[in-house]
This record gives structure tokens, sequence and C-alpha cells, in this order.
């Protein structure tokens, strides 16, 4: 059937005019029309009869402000060749860097999901080390930083060295930010937020004190067109610093929340019994820092 057999007519009960913020040229406002088609055999010649039958813009009282036509989409099939059809006007809000602002012709828009996360890594040799208790009874290290994180004081053959999992978390924060969408998919805003993840804060940080704050990631969730700004999760774990801490009885001075202090144990003869005592006692900084101002928030 031609389109031209096709009857349109405006069903004037169900027009929906949502006026943002009092503003008919703001880019929120929107407005719906209703059409009922006849004579039309499918969806499409419907769609189609609706979309070039109706206005091509609603414009304010006055002829100054206009909502451009957007789409058409069949709402219900009223009877064999009988359809209702909705005509969206409103401003393109689609658009994208990619140029591919169409979303009325896809339906079967994507969504799309980013989340960017630390993961645990076994770490052996530190990235700052010193050593911060000696017994006496053995030499100097010369080189502290060079020593294995986990090394059982012994060499050649039965040298060894446990290593350590970073990280592990006792606490956890989140914050949310609306952000728009044309930035946060952007590989260089993408590359920002994977250059902190797993990284502390080297200064203070929403009441936090330097060195107590790792962060694990930002994800979001949204179609993949059609929107301007999505709501932005920032995740963070939290350990607490420690002023004067001690091991194996030992003060070691304060430990950062994230780094890492352990002991070379080593065997001793006392009266005959074979004991364990500490030779050394190292700090080792295993999570490097960055500047969480960059994030944004």
């Amino acid at each position: 059937m031609a389109l031209n057999d096709v009857n349109v007519m405006e069903s004037w009960d169900l027009s929906n005019l949502t006026l943002a913020r009092g503003n008919f040229n703001n880019h929120e406002t929107s407005m719906t029309k209703m059409f009922v088609v006849e004579n039309a055999n499918t969806e499409e010649e419907a769609a189609v009869a609706a979309y070039q039958n109706s206005p091509a813009k609603i414009s304010d009282l006055d002829g100054k402000m206009v909502l451009p036509k957007k789409s058409a989409s069949v709402v219900e099939r009223c009877g064999e060749t009988t359809w209702k059809v909705q005509v969206e006007y409103g401003f393109d809000t689609s658009s994208s860097p990619d140029g591919d602002d169409d979303a009325a012709n896809n339906e079967d828009v994507p969504e799309v999901c980013f989340q960017c996360s630390a993961t645990t890594i076994h770490v052996t040799k530190p990235y700052t080390q010193k050593c911060v208790w000696r017994n006496p009874n053995y030499p100097e290290i010369i080189n502290p930083e060079k020593i294995l994180i986990g090394w059982n004081g012994e060499f050649g053959p039965q040298s060894d060295a446990t290593g350590v999992d970073v990280q592990a978390a006792e606490c956890r924060e989140q914050y949310k930010r609306i952000l728009k969408y044309e930035k946060v998919r952007s590989s260089s805003w993408r590359r920002r937020v994977a250059s902190c993840v797993g990284r502390v804060n080297n200064g203070k940080f929403k009441g936090w004190n330097k060195g107590e704050v790792m962060f694990m990631g930002a994800s979001y969730e949204t179609p993949q067109r059609g929107v301007k700004q999505v709501k932005v999760t920032f995740d963070f774990i939290i350990r607490t610093n420690e002023d004067n801490a001690k091991v194996c009885g030992h003060n070691v001075g304060d430990v950062d929340g994230f780094e890492y202090v352990w002991a070379v144990l080593g065997d001793s003869r006392s009266q005959s019994a074979l004991t364990k005592e500490v030779r050394y006692i190292f700090k080792s900084g295993v999570v490097r820092t960055a500047d969480f101002d960059k994030l944004g928030l």
C-alpha cells in the first residue's frame, strides 16, 4: 500500500509537553504528540507516515522558541491496519565524539559498563626499604633496599624470600559524582583513572592522612548513546597509619597504612636450647603514591 493512501490523524488528548525549568528553549524540554494512523499494513509504514505527516517543529506562543522533531515509534496496534504512533520533539542530546548520534534509529542500544579495579599482586622486591633495627651480634646490611621481602636470613641454597601480597583492606569508602559522559568515555580520562588505581594518597585526602587511602577504581554504567551525564562511583579502601609501631617487641617508628613491616628471624642457642631470634626488621614501601586531586573529587 502506498503511503499516500495512509490516513494520519492527531490524537489531541494525548499530547504531553515537559517544560524543563519553565524554559521552552531548555535542552531538556520535550514534547510527545500522539497520532492515529489508518490503512498502514506494517509498523514501519505507520511510523514513517506519522513522522512525515506530523509538524516538523513545535513553537511556543511567540513563535520564537522551537522544539525540532526527533523520532516516531508505534505505541499500540488498534486494528488490522490501524496504529497509534507517538512522535517525539526535543533537542538532540545524543551527540558523541565518534559522530554516531542517531540513537532513535537503533532499537538495541547497548549499555557500556566501565570498571577499573585493583588486583592482588605478590611482591618480593620492595619499592623502598630500610633496616630499622639490627641485632648487634650481626653485621650491618649495606644495601637494605636490595634485600627481598621475607628473606629468611640464610645464604646460598638455603636462602628464601616469602614476599607479600599487596594489598588488604579493612574499610571502604565510595564517592559518587555526576560527570559529563563525553568526558568519562574519553581515553584520556580512563587512563588518568587507571594511573591512580592501586596507589595511595600522597597528601591529605577526604579527611585521611597521607598514606592511608588506596584508590581501588571507578565505575559507571549507562546507555552508550542518548545521555549527557553519568553518575560515576569511585572506590577507596582505608588503612590507618600507626604511630610508634612495634614488631617483635621492638619500636620501629611510624608506619603508614600501606607500608609493610617484616622481620628476619634466625636460630640462636641459649642454654643448649635452639630458639628463634630477630636479626633485622625492615619497613618496606610496596605501593607507589599518586595525587588523587586529578580524580576531580
